[in-house]
């Protein structure tokens, strides 16, 4: 049994509650702007395009603003401004907008990535959001920075923000049962969550990849997986590795490291990296850093991001990364069983019950 996979197969499922909240807020009269704070490939963008199909149901005129970086200032608003329009003087510029969205009654903007917004464009939303003239679905990915002004737009009695978080188990399941239109085994659900970490777009490729594969399949009553690795599709392998690489030069080597030998004592990783590079790493989104009693470790903060990293390194770099790890905790006297496996893993030879009794003989 198979599915058909088109364009707009995949459902929105498993957000009821957040659709059910967004919409209380917009009935509220005073309501000027929904805000969907998330983390990168939680959903933020595909719930507000839910939202905004949601009111052109009811009547409203809907416009969607692209927001790359480094855009010309007023560029993403471009569609919304009259082509005769002088902007340099914002008050008889501001009247032209603000009539020529009028003239089609309520209006509803969505901007995605709104944290990236240029500052004249934000002045010109807060005055039509003043004004009456729209109403504004914004995206944000939470840890990035973003202008005073745009953080002036999303708070306030008439913002609603919504913090988007990661799908849990049975959310995941919901998701599956509405894409795949038929049960789903128990194991499956669970192995596709924990890959995916509950991230929507990522739990999307994996399962795009295994139905390509024929890893995921039904055998006419209940979708399974089959026991083997879940593939990674060209499309996610690069969704992460932009991510990651928009980290910087600084940054690879922990990454790298974390992904052949996580978890890792803080020292171990302040060994290839600052504490600077460390906390740019946490603000992002990339590393977890938690701390225990007197013992701090870092991991990286999704299985998939080592998966790739591991899949992209080449084996000298892997051999140099491994032995220079043992060598730091062969040096600290502990964790023979880890220390071991990394030395088989870099060399490649020999019996890891002997290594270990070498290496435990060596303390």
């Amino acid at each position: 049994m198979g599915v058909s996979i088109e364009p707009g197969w995949w459902p929105l499922a498993g957000r009821d509650d957040e659709l059910d909240a967004c919409a209380a807020a917009w009935a509220e009269p005073r309501t000027q702007g929904l805000f969907i704070f998330g983390a990168a490939g939680v959903g933020k963008s595909r719930l507000a395009e839910e939202l905004l199909a949601r009111a052109a149901g009811a009547g409203w005129t809907t416009s969607r603003v692209a927001v790359a970086e480094a855009a010309v200032p007023l560029g993403p608003l471009a569609d919304l401004i009259p082509a005769n329009v002088d902007m340099s003087d914002p008050v008889k510029g501001f009247a032209a907008v603000a009539r020529r969205l009028g003239v089609h009654g309520r209006r509803v903007v969505l901007v995605d990535d709104l944290h990236l917004l240029d500052a004249a464009s934000t002045v010109v939303l807060r005055q039509l959001l003043d004004a009456g003239v729209v109403r504004l679905i914004g995206t944000i990915r939470c840890g990035t920075s973003m202008s005073d002004a745009v953080n002036a737009l999303t708070v306030g009695g008439s913002a609603y923000r919504m913090f988007l978080t990661e799908f849990d188990v049975p959310q995941v399941e919901q998701v599956l049962q509405a894409a795949l239109g038929g049960p789903i085994g128990r194991q499956t659900v669970h192995v596709l969550h924990a890959a995916s970490g509950g991230h929507a777009r990522y739990l999307y490729e994996l399962v795009l990849g295994a139905l390509a594969s024929g890893t995921l399949s039904s055998d006419g009553e209940i979708w399974a997986l089959a026991p083997d690795e879940l593939p990674i599709t060209a499309r996610l392998a690069e969704l992460i590795g932009g991510l990651l690489t928009a980290a910087g030069p600084a940054a690879r080597p922990a990454l790298e490291l974390l992904a052949l030998c996580e978890p890792l004592s803080l020292a171990d990783t302040r060994s290839v990296a600052d504490g600077t590079v460390l906390t740019g790493l946490e603000r992002d989104g990339l590393i977890h850093v938690v701390t225990d009693g007197r013992q701090t470790t870092v991991t990286l903060a999704h299985p998939l991001y080592g998966k790739v990293l591991r899949a992209g390194l080449p084996a000298p770099r892997r051999r140099e990364l491994l032995l220079e790890q043992a060598a730091r905790t062969e040096r600290a006297g502990a964790d023979v069983l880890r220390l071991a496996t990394w030395y088989l893993d870099a060399r490649g030879t020999g019996d890891l019950a002997t290594v270990i009794v070498r290496v435990a003989g060596n303390d």
